[in-house]
């Protein structure tokens, strides 16, 4: 999976990172299950766009 969740104790709220973007942040929710559901709306976001996009592969 290309999105990371972690708990951030200082502000008490769960946290998504985009681990292949250099770490970047995504955002900050107050269950893990809401950060779940958008790291996984995220992952489908990004599989789509990857369809989407032309093929660098040269037959």
């Amino acid at each position: 999976m290309r999105f990371s969740i972690q708990y951030q104790n200082t502000s008490g709220k769960w946290i998504v990172i985009d681990t292949v973007e250099g770490f970047s942040y995504v955002g900050s929710y107050r269950t893990e299950e809401d950060a779940m559901l958008a790291a996984l709306a995220q992952e489908e976001r990004t599989r789509q766009q990857r369809g989407t996009q032309p093929s660098n592969m040269v037959a």
